[in-house]
This record gives structure tokens, C-alpha cells and sequence, in this order.
């Protein structure tokens, strides 16, 4: 903390980012925080004076430009007031234990606070099993404000409110507090006043000396701080990279811009093509041309920057023409891209300057050269040997060839006085614990880790006996294996290097016999067990002397020694998939901000590189993450109590950065950048134990690693030893391949040929291309993390330049980011998405579906549902955002009693897009998929198979769309007026003969005319009583209901009415964004409402006996369920309750709930029914097919009177209607023709068709 500069806090919203800024707690009035662990973002609400809050917490997150996701914050109050001297944090809502995730990131909250200015006393509400409780009961605060009281008077309380902010302020704060309690004052008190006075100046004087030593010493502090203000500068200076450039050519960068640079200036522009949609030529053509361009210095400071000349968005209507102007720009500024580094003029001088000195290597216009590093003060320097001679690359080669290389160095023997081993072996453990607390100076260090990378699989004690005798030796053998293994002999005069050895011996022992079936002792006829007389070894070790190869002659040894890594790129690229394959986690690649080379995620289990490292850095920054994914992985998603200890943060640095300068020894990597100059102060304080166990641990790492590399490489060396061995395998394999695949359907053989002339394409070219198939020119690459039971995956698509995009797949998260997942799904992609193949699928699938309607129409007849008339397949492009979920779907447009409507299916959409549509379908080619359940896939496929009149997803169709539908209608309504033939399907109402009550007197059945006349039973529709029956005979009988809609009610009749809730969120767009976060009164007070048109289900689940709405609240904002989709719940959200029967809405306020009865606006009868038919929980397609307008009361009378059937459910609804317009309310029509039954004699009826059925 006091190394960062402070925040000046303002009573307005702000954001601070507590990674690299501090703030003090304690100067926070009363206002509401968020805060992001993973980020170390803290947002600050507006100071709260009392009255109605600004804001609430999720419009602040809005508002603030926090980049860290709403659901990534921790939320609450803070603040410091008369009740809470010590202040204090409120979590809200509540953190319990239950949920790990957030009981983590609030405990990560406590200690961020606790580090700007956060008591022990600071009182902390709302977290854990406790309501209210001390900071210090949960951890102990980074600045404890400590009490102390004198210990010769124990008269008063002094609490202090010191801290130092390093170069920038001192503060020394005191304050003294009279302990009544504890002083006695009646001594003094028999003093007269003159005396008191007297001893009271005394005492001020004195203390008025210390204050002045004080100043003093703040006067040689603001000396101090001057210096290393002054250094921080210079080190500011020398940190500086140089600036990156394209050395004056031109490169294409993001999202099209093409720039050049050199070390002075930058000049980029970028061409935007303006299209619009032609309906004759039906596609997007481009009506004009927008150029943005700019000349800019390129100082290492962007923000410094000087923009020397540009435009902004200049648009054409003739192309040629831009393209003209852009080059006449080009040309007039090409004299700035002639050198790399080109003089800088005086007026752009700023920017190539850091704290007022100009940066190495620039030079100012007209001015001689600048000393642009002053020159140290003299001072003691220490060369690292080592790295003196890896930075010199050249000059060490070029040495070798003349220079002799460097003479072994003497062993440094450890002398043993004991006579017997065992003694021995105790004298040389101590010299080891006393090597371990000599080992953490830089170089010592530095001394054993090289050691260690040649005796990697030797165990710890060895290997610092090694480097505490001969840290030079690469080889040791004893004194008779160098004789007989390696024909060599020990030099005359050398000594030995000792270490431990095992010596394990045999004896003989009495043990129990143990039975080789049961494993249990053997019992003797005494009752006693029987023992018999075993051989067993006994470990043990003892002090030997090895000699290491550099004290030995004679025979040559092979050379055995790691080849180090130079520049080749083959090299490297066996070296990194080692790596790849070493590690426990993926490995990928991304821009890290802040100067970090990279990091090993512990959430996604995956490693980060910084992109556009050297070959060199990026190997060693990848061990060194590898290190930390073998040595300190932890489950975040466990509880606490069941997590792995881990060490330390320090430690965790030094063990893996050890782990990486082993392993890069080993292999010859450049490791003079190395320096453990922080090891002496890490090991300080420490225990021997705790010290020797992470260097066993640094030992074993570093040789696991080692090893798996090896092996690894010794693999790929195979590999490629195949490769050139036998160059025709691969193409015999694919041969042998290609027999065996199924024959390609001739789209498949199609699509494969217009693929071919895009295998040469770069990744960004082929987006390119499958964007021109919705309606753009380019797009990126986007990956977004997925919640619920698919959590730790992430969807991968594209984002195209018209605001489109396009899912292609979705992957574990850590692969998901990689580029080789990425490139394979575009390449995929590229088969299926261009403007080519659509075409051509489109027009295969057209073929094959004619072929299936015939076939499907006799399936819905035998179904009682209405026949189809195909008309066109369809590519969704996502022009409509009402229709963007099923980007890049086919679907097929089509009529059903005259009215076109559109359709698409999992299974139909995949058939069009494989190019092999199946006369035959099998339900096993549909899946669930979106919002669709497997019961309602299989309810799709036993009735209508491939049939597309199930409704269950529709798609709003543009006018192109419409237009080609309407002209392919007409054409095949008039070729097949001749050919139409419809089934006379008769319904009639009967007595059930098994009803046990009025609620099933009554069913409905349907029957089937046949072509002599008869009618044969077709299937039972609705059993219920004899009015409802009634009521769906009028319906069935006026064509306002089909068969499918009358079971489906039936079948939705059984179901019990359970409570239930529901939770609706607004709809993404920008006609929806005025309304996103608006508490109630706001809204209502702009003239909006809230109107359900506005909205999206979201989820819906049972509703659990005494659940609240705060229940509902509190679980949406910390504890989602694994299926729910949406944002945490929030202002604007509506939550609506079914209980008993009853619908309620409620809008979510800034404070609680307002119930919204405008929400449940009456649906229209059809359409209810057709959501019944759907039996989707969460995703309505929301659109009323064929809805006749409601006739008024005095229609349905006239129809009565004309003998026509009426709609029970339209007399209903027209009732209502003229009761809201207050009309007076007429006898029903039943009433009335009852009245007018009873008037008049009773007449034979004439026996009707219906009849003449019931007797059948």
C-alpha cells in the first residue's frame, strides 16, 4: 500500500483500481461499494446525505465503466459515522458459508479495506455465520491502529495514525485520551494552582523539545524522499521500451486498418464500405465509401501523443475517387517515412521524452546530441561473471575457438573426524544443516540450482553436498566405477566428494507365518501362533567419496551433455510442444496487460503467455508458469476446510522461479536475466524444516519437469526421423482412409470443390469470406464464458463488422482461447458458411424436401393436423435481430391454409446443412437443442416426422423473404388447385360410459368419412364435462380449433395446477435501453410502462412453500441456479408469482418490490393454446397464427338466429368487451333460444348427419 499514490475521494461515483491506487477507509462518510476481486476494481456510489438513493447497484456498475462483469462484484455499504468510529463494511446481500465462490471474494473484500484503512474495531455486517462482528475476528488488519497506554503513568490512552507513503508523504498523527478510569489525580490536587501551572509549562516545554526533533528529522526525511522521488524517476527513464514500429511499411492491423510507422511518426487509415440492400439484385451493394485517416508522433507515452494531421469518416460516392484522394495523402506525407529513426522536431519533442530527458537513440532537430543518460556516481560494482559472458553471445563464441577452456575448480573437502559410520553420517547431516542456512546468499543460490540441473534426479542431500564441495563437477562416479565402467582413473592427488550412500544390510528375524489364503497368523495345535525365521533387509546409508570427471583420465567419453537451444526454429518448435505436453493445464497466448510475461489461471486451470515475446522468453516464461500449475494448484470451487494448504505467495515466487532456472540450465537456455538476490530476505526467520522442504520440492519439480521434457523430445526426434524415412506414409494412410469413409453426397463433393480455393487463405481472409454470407465484409474472433451445467466452457464466435454474430462451437474454456481451436472451427465453418455453398445447399435441400412433402402431408392427416405447401429453403443471414439466436440455420418458408409462415428444426436444419436430406427420417438424427426438451423433440417427431406445421420455432421473415414466399405460393397454389382433395372429418360429443362423476360425463370423438359414405372412429380428443365438451364441439366445428389444439388442452387439464414463478428480463437492443436499471417511479414518470412487449423469459421453476420475493432476490444474486441464463436479478428485472391459481407481477425497484398488474395483459385465447401445444418452459416463439378478430355480442346473435354454430369462448369475450365499454348486458344467446324453446310447440327435428353418428 505505501507505494501506491492515493485517491483524493469526492462525494461523486467513482472508480478505483485498488491494484495500483490506495485510499483511506476512514475519510468514507456513508456510501455504497462494489467491488471485484479478480480485477481490483472498487467502485464508490455517490455519498449518501440521506433522502432517496441516487442509484442503484447495478446502474452505478453502468454507469462507472467498470470492465469486470456485474456478477464478478462483491456489493454492500461502508462508511465512518458516530455510531461506527471505527467504521464499517455491510455486505449486501448477506455472504453466507454456503455459497464458497462468494464467501471467497467477500473475504478477499475484507482484506482489501483492511489495507486502506480498515481497523481491528471495524465493525463488518452481513458476513458469514455472524450478524455483526469485529474485522479483527476475521483477519488481522494489514494497519492495526495499535493502543497503547504509558507504563509508568497507565494514565492515558495514545492511538496513533502514522503511515508513510514512500516519495510522497510522511505522516506522524498522534492523539491522547485521559483514562479516568485508571488515574488517580488526587496527589496533584493538594498542589496550589501557581504550582500546578508551573509543572504543567515544564511539561509543555519539554514536550515541545520533542516536537522540534521531529521536525527535524521530517526535514531529513523530505531530504530522503527527494532522493528516491528522484531515482523512482530514473527508473521510470530506464524501464522505458523502445517504441514498436513496422520500420516504414505498410501492415494491416485489427479490424482492417492498415498502418506504417518508424520510430517518429505513424500514419493508418482505414476504408469503411457503406451497403445497402438492393431487392432487385437481392443482396447488399455498397452506395458509398467513408476514408478516416491520421498522421500521429509515436512516442513510447500514446496519451502524449501529437496528431500532425487526419480525418475523420470523409465519405465518397465513387470509389475511384477515394481511392484517389487517399493516395495523394499517402504521397504528401511519404517524406516522414524515410529513415527509421528520423530526427524529431522541436515541437513534437514531448513526446519522446520521459520526466524532461530524451530518450536513448532520438535527436532533436537542428540540435547537436543530447546526453540522454547522465552519467552514476561512482560505486562499488560486482559483475556477475555469468551474466557478462551470456550477454556477450558473440564474443563467447568467437573465444572458444582460441581461448582454453576454464580450469576445474579444486574440490572443497568436508573433513570427517569420526571413526564409525554411523558417527559419520551424523557428522556430515550437520555440516548439511549447516550448509542450508549458507546456501540463500545470491550466488550460493545461484551455485546450487546449477548444480542441481545436472544432478536433477539425485536426491537433495547430494545435490547440495555436490554444490557445497565442487560446484563445477557435471559427472561423479566412485573410484572403481570410473575404473571398470569407464576405463578412466582418478587423477594423483585429487580428493574425494562426499556424500550419502545407501548400505542397507541383511538379518535374520522370527515373524509370525502368515496363511497365504486367509493373510492371517497361522495357529499351532498349542493355540499359540507358529513363527517362523525370515530374512529381512534393513536400510541404511553411510558417507562415501565420489570424483567428479573433470579429476579423471584416460578413455573418451561419449558426450552426454543437453545440446543447448540456439535460434533454430525446428528446435524451438520441438522444445515448445514438449512444454505443452509437460504441462497439467493448456497453454495459450494472449495480450497481458501491466508488463507481465504470464500467468497460470487457477479458476480455468490454464496458462497465459504474453503474445509477441522472443522465442527465448516465452519457453522460459512457460516453465515457469508450468511450475506453478505442478507445485501450488488449488480448487477454488472447494470448501475451505477441505483445500490444500498452500505456501506463501513469496514462496510460491522463489519456488517456481528456482524450478525455471534449473530446468533452463539444463537445457542451455540463456539464464544471465536470472537473479535471486530476494532469496536471503525470503529465507530469513524461517525454519530449517520448512527451508528443506521447498528445496526438495524445487528438486522435485525441476526433475519431473526434466524428465517428462526428455521424453517428450525424445518422441518428436522419432517422429521426425519417421517423417523422412518414410515421406509417402501419410498419403498412403489418407488413401487407405478415404476407402474406408462413406461416399460424399454430391453437395458434400459440391461444397468440398468451392472450398479448395480458400485452403491458401490466412484465418482473417476466411472470416472475411463467411462474413459476405451475412451481410458483411470482416469480423473477429470472440470467446464469452457459459454458466449453469456447461460452466468452464466457453462459446466461441464471430463477430462481424455489421454488429452480427455467428456461434461456431463451444470448448473448455482454456482450449477455447488457443488459436489452433479457433483456426479448426473456421475451417469448418468455411465449408458449410459461404456465399457459394449457401447457394448451393439451399438449392439441393429445395430438391429432397419437394420429394418428403407428400409424404409428410399423409402423416399429418393420419395426425388430424393441417396439410403444408413448401415453398422456399431459406439461409437466416441475421439480418432480423428477432431472429439472431439461429444465425446461420436454414429454415423453410411455407403455407398452412393459405398464411405463410417460416419453420425451422434441430433436425431439418442440420439434414439441409449436410447436404443429405433423408426421405427416411430416424429420430435420432433430432436432438435437443435451445429450448427444446427431449419430450417435446419426441413429441415433434412421432407426429409430424420432418413436418414442418408443428410451429414449434418460427422465424420473422424480411420482405425479400416474404416476396419470394408469396410469388412461389401463388405458382404452386395454381398447379395444384386441380389435384386438392380434403378429408371430411366429422366430430361428434358422446355419454362416457365409465364416468364416475359430472367432471368426465362428456367425450369428444372424431370420425373419418370414407369415400362409400361410412365414417370410421378416428382418435378421442377431450373428456370433461358435458359443457366444456360442448363448447370445444362449436369450436372444432367452426374451424377455430384443430384436433392436435383440442388433445393438447386435454392433456394440459390432467396436469395440477402447481405454484410456480417466473422471471422476465429486458430484451437486448437498443430500443430497450432507456429502460435498463430505471426504478419504477422514473420510468412511469417519462410516460413508458412496463410493458411485457419489452421482455424476455428468462426461467421458470416451482415455487417452494414459504418462498419470498427477497428469497427469490437473494438467490439470483448469489447463488444462480446451474440453468439460469440471465444477469443477476436487478432493477427493471419483473418476477412473476402463480400461486393458488392467481398470477401476480412484480417489478424490481431500488428498494423491494412494485406490483405491476399492466404486466399480465389478457393473451388471446389461440394463442395460450398454442403455447400449450409448444410445452416450452422458457421460450415462446410468441407469434398468434391465423387469430380472427372477436366478433361483437349482436354478430354472434345474428349467427345464432341464422342456425350458424357459435364460439362459447367469443360469446364470452364479447360479453366482457361490452361490459368494459358499458353496454347493458343482454340474456345469453342459450338463454334466449331456451326461452324460445319453451314458447313454441316441440317440433320433430330433422335427423342430422351428427345424429345419425351417435346411434352408430
Amino acid at each position: 500500500m505505501q507505494n501506491k499514490p492515493k485517491a483524493e475521494l469526492t462525494a461523486a461515483l467513482m472508480l478505483l483500481d485498488t491494484r495500483s491506487m490506495s485510499f483511506d477507509m476512514r475519510e468514507i462518510d456513508n456510501r455504497r461499494f462494489m467491488f471485484s476481486p479478480q480485477a481490483g476494481e472498487l467502485i464508490l456510489g455517490r455519498q449518501y446525505r440521506g433522502g432517496q438513493l441516487y442509484k442503484s447497484h447495478a446502474e452505478e456498475h453502468f454507469d462507472s465503466g467498470a470492465k469486470a462483469p456485474f456478477d464478478s462484484f462483491i456489493r454492500g455499504w461502508i462508511g465512518t459515522g458516530r455510531d461506527y468510529p471505527d467504521g464499517v463494511i455491510h455486505f449486501a446481500p448477506n455472504i453466507g458459508t454456503d455459497n464458497i465462490t462468494a464467501f471467497d471474494n467477500a473475504f478477499s473484500t475484507l482484506q482489501m479495506f483492511s489495507e486502506n484503512g480498515a481497523a481491528g474495531d471495524t465493525v463488518v455486517r452481513g458476513f458469514g455465520r455472524k450478524w455483526e462482528q469485529p474485522l479483527k475476528d476475521i483477519i488481522t488488519p494489514t494497519k492495526e491502529r495499535s493502543k497503547t497506554v504509558s507504563e509508568q503513568e497507565k494514565n492515558y490512552s495514545s492511538y496513533d495514525f502514522d503511515r508513510l507513503e514512500v516519495a510522497k508523504k510522511l505522516v506522524i498523527e498522534r492523539s491522547i485520551y485521559f483514562e479516568s478510569e485508571k488515574a488517580d489525580i488526587s496527589a496533584l490536587t493538594g498542589l496550589s494552582l501557581a504550582e500546578l501551572t508551573r509543572l504543567r509549562q515544564e511539561s509543555a516545554a519539554a514536550e515541545q523539545a520533542v516536537f522540534d526533533r521531529l521536525k527535524t528529522e521530517a526535514a531529513a526525511w523530505e531530504q530522503q524522499a527527494g532522493n528516491t522521488r528522484f531515482l523512482e524517476k530514473a527508473i521510470e527513464y530506464v524501464q522505458t521500451p523502445p517504441v514498436k514500429h513496422t520500420s516504414n511499411k505498410w501492415e494491416k492491423t485489427d479490424y482492417e486498418w492498415q498502418l506504417r510507422s518508424n520510430a517518429v511518426y505513424q500514419m493508418r487509415y482505414h476504408v469503411y464500405e457503406n451497403t445497402r440492400y438492393d431487392r432487385q439484385a437481392q443482396k447488399s451493394v455498397p452506395y458509398s465509401w467513408s476514408l478516416t485517416w491520421s498522421v500521429y508522433t509515436n512516442g513510447p507515452n500514446h496519451g502524449q501523443n501529437v496528431k500532425i494531421a487526419g480525418q475523420e469518416r470523409k465519405t465518397f460516392s465513387d470509389k475511384a475517387a477515394m481511392e484517389k484522394y487517399l493516395a495523394g495523402r499517402i504521397k504528401a506525407y511519404d517524406r516522414l517515412f524515410t529513415e527509421t529513426m528520423p530526427p524529431v522536431p522541436k515541437e513534437y519533442a514531448e513526446p519522446f521524452k520521459v520526466n524532461g530527458l530524451l530518450l536513448p537513440g532520438y535527436g532533436i532537430e537542428g540540435e547537436p546530441p543530447q546526453h540522454t543518460a547522465p552519467q552514476q556516481a561512482a560505486q562499488p560494482t560486482h559483475l556477475d561473471p555469468e551474466k557478462v559472458e551470456m550477454d556477450a553471445i558473440g564474443t563467447r563464441q568467437a573465444a572458444t575457438l582460441t581461448t582454453e577452456p576454464p580450469q576445474p575448480q579444486p574440490v572443497i573437502p568436508i573433513n570427517l573426524t569420526a571413526e564409525k559410520p554411523a558417527e559419520k553420517l551424523k557428522e556430515i547431516t550437520d555440516h548439511l544443516e549447516q550448509g542450508i542456512t549458507e546456501l540463500f546468499d545470491s550466488e550460493r543460490y545461484k551455485e546450487y540450482l546449477r548444480v542441481m540441473s545436472k544432478f536433477h534426479n539425485y536426491s537433495f542431500n547430494n545435490t547440495l553436498l555436490i554444490a557445497m564441495q565442487k560446484p563445477d563437477a557435471s559427472l561423479v562416479a566412485g573410484f572403481n566405477s570410473w575404473k571398470n565402467q569407464f576405463q578412466r582413473n582418478v587423477k594423483k592427488g585429487e580428493k574425494g566428494i562426499k556424500i550419502i550412500a545407501p548400505s542397507p544390510f541383511k538379518i535374520k528375524q522370527e515373524t509370525e507365518k502368515i496363511d497365504p489364503q486367509t493373510q492371517k497368523p497361522v495357529i499351532g495345535r498349542d493355540g499359540k501362533p507358529v513363527t517362523e525365521e525370515k530374512e529381512i533387509t534393513i536400510p541404511s546409508y553411510k558417507v562415501v567419496s565420489v570424483f567428479d570427471v573433470s579429476q579423471t583420465e584416460g578413455k573418451e567419453l561419449p558426450d552426454i551433455a543437453v545440446d543447448a537451444l540456439t535460434g533454430d526454429v525446428e528446435q524451438y518448435s520441438d522444445f515448445f510442444v514438449a512444454l505443452e505436453k509437460t504441462s497439467p493445464v493448456p497453454i495459450g497466448f494472449e495480450k497481458i496487460e501491466g508488463g507481465a510475461h504470464g500467468y497460470y489461471h487457477l479458476e480455468d486451470k490454464r496458462i497465459a503467455l504474453d503474445e509477441g515475446m522472443s522465442e527465448l522468453q516465452t519457453l522460459k516464461t512457460a516453465i515457469h508458469e508450468i511450475a506453478h500449475a505442478k507445485l501450488h494448484d488449488i480448487d477454488l470451487n472447494a470448501p475451505k476446510d477441505e483445500q490444500q494448504p498452500r505456501v506463501d505467495r513469496r514462496t510460491r515466487e522463489v519456488e517456481a522461479e528456482s524450478v525455471a532456472y534449473t530446468v533452463c540450465q539444463h537445457y542451455g537456455l540463456d539464464t544471465s536475466d536470472y537473479s535471486f538476490g530476494y532469496v536471503a530476505g525470503w529465507s530469513s526467520g524461517r525454519e530449517l524444516a520448512e527451508l528443506k522442504s521447498s528445496l526438495e520440492t524445487i528438486r522435485s519439480a525441476a526433475a519431473d519437469i526434466i524428465n517428462s521434457i526428455d521424453g517428450h523430445i525424445a518422441e518428436l526426434q522419432k517422429q521426425h526421423e519417421a517423417e523422412k524415412a518414410a515421406p509417402d506414409l501419410a498419403a498412403a494412410q489418407e488413401q487407405q482412409s478415404e476407402k474406408a469413409d462413406p461416399p460424399l453426397t454430391d453437395l458434400q463433393k459440391k461444397a468440398a470443390a468451392i472450398a479448395e480455393k480458400y485452403e491458401a487463405l490466412s484465418t482473417q481472409e476466411k472470416i472475411g469470406v463467411i462474413a459476405q454470407a451475412f451481410g458483411g465484409t470482416a469480423g473477429r474472433i470472440e470467446t464469452s464464458p457459459c454458466t449453469g451445467k456447461w460452466r468452464g466452457t466457453s462459446d466461441i464466435s464471430i463477430r462481424f463488422d455489421n454488429g452480427a454474430s455467428l456461434f461456431l462451437g463451444n470448448r473448455l474454456t482454456p482450449k477455447a482461447k488457443t488459436a489452433a481451436a479457433q483456426r479448426e472451427l473456421v475451417n469448418d465453418t468455411l465449408l458449410r458458411y459461404n456465399p457459394e455453398i449457401v447457394s448451393a445447399t439451399k438449392e439441393a435441400a429445395l430438391a429432397s424436401l419437394m420429394e418428403r412433402e407428400a409424404k409428410d402431408n399423409a402423416i399429418a392427416a393420419q395426425k388430424g393436423l393441417k396439410p403444408y405447401t413448401l415453398l422456399n429453403v431459406e439461409f437466416n443471414d441475421g439480418a432480423d435481430s428477432q431472429s439472431s439466436g439461429y444465425m446461420g440455420w436454414y429454415y423453410v418458408t411455407l403455407a398452412v391454409d393459405g398464411n405463410i409462415c417460416s419453420h425451422i428444426e434441430t433436425g431439418l436444419n442440420y439434414d439441409i446443412a449436410d447436404g443429405k436430406v433423408s426421405a427416411e427420417p430416424t429420430r435420432e438424427k433430432y436432438f435437443a437443442a435451445g429450448a427444446l426438451k427431449d419430450s417435446e423433440v419426441d413429441y415433434v417427431f412421432n407426429n409430424v416426422g420432418f413436418s414442418s406445421t408443428s410451429g414449434l420455432y418460427a422465424l420473422p421473415v424480411s420482405d425479400a423473404v416474404l416476396q419470394r414466399a408469396e410469388k412461389t405460393l401463388a405458382e404452386r397454389t395454381k398447379a395444384q388447385a386441380a389435384q386438392r382433395t380434403e378429408k371430411d372429418v366429422i366430430y361428434t360429443m358422446h355419454t362416457n360410459p365409465r364416468s364416475e362423476s359430472v367432471a368426465d360425463r362428456s367425450f369428444l370423438q372424431a370420425y373419418e368419412q370414407q369415400p362409400d359414405g361410412k365414417a370410421i372412429p378416428g382418435d378421442l380428443l377431450f373428456v370433461g364435462t358435458p359443457e366444456k365438451c360442448r363448447e370445444l364441439l362449436q369450436s372444432l366445428n367452426a374451424g377455430e380449433l384443430t384436433q392436435g389444439e383440442v388433445k393438447a388442452l386435454y392433456a394440459k387439464a390432467q396436469e395440477p395446477d402447481r405454484d410456480s414463478f417466473s422471471i422476465y428480463q429486458l430484451k437486448r437492443g437498443d430500443e430497450t435501453r432507456d429502460l435498463r436499471f430505471e426504478p419504477y417511479g422514473r420510468l412511469t414518470a417519462t410516460g413508458h410502462a412496463v410493458d411485457p412487449a419489452n421482455y424476455d423469459l428468462i426461467y421458470s421453476a416451482p415455487l417452494a412453500p414459504g418462498t419470498s420475493l427477497e428469497d427469490i432476490f437473494t438467490r439470483f444474486n448469489i447463488d444462480h441456479p446451474k440453468d439460469f441464463k440471465g444477469h443477476s436479478l436487478s432493477v427493471s428485472d419483473v418476477v412473476v408469482l402463480h400461486q393458488n391459481g392467481q398470477d401476480t407481477a412484480h417489478y424490481v425497484d431500488s428498494i423491494g418490490y412494485r406490483q405491476t398488474p399492466e404486466f399480465l395483459q389478457p393473451q388471446n385465447y389461440l394463442k395460450h393454446v398454442e403455447d400449450i401445444v409448444e410445452q416450452n418452459d422458457n421460450n415462446f416463439d410468441g407469434i398468434i397464427n391465423n387469430t380472427p378478430q372477436t366478433p361483437t355480442v349482436g354478430e354472434l346473435e345474428q349467427k345464432a338466429k341464422a342456425g350458424e354454430p357459435i364460439s362459447l369462448i367469443d360469446l364470452a369475450n364479447a360479453i366482457h368487451a361490452d361490459k368494459e365499454c358499458g353496454k347493458e348486458e343482454k340474456p345469453s344467446i342459450r338463454a334466449q333460444l331456451r326461452a324460445a324453446k319453451e314458447q313454441t310447440t316441440q317440433r320433430k327435428a330433422k335427423r342430422s348427419k351428427t345424429q345419425d353418428l351417435e346411434r352408430i
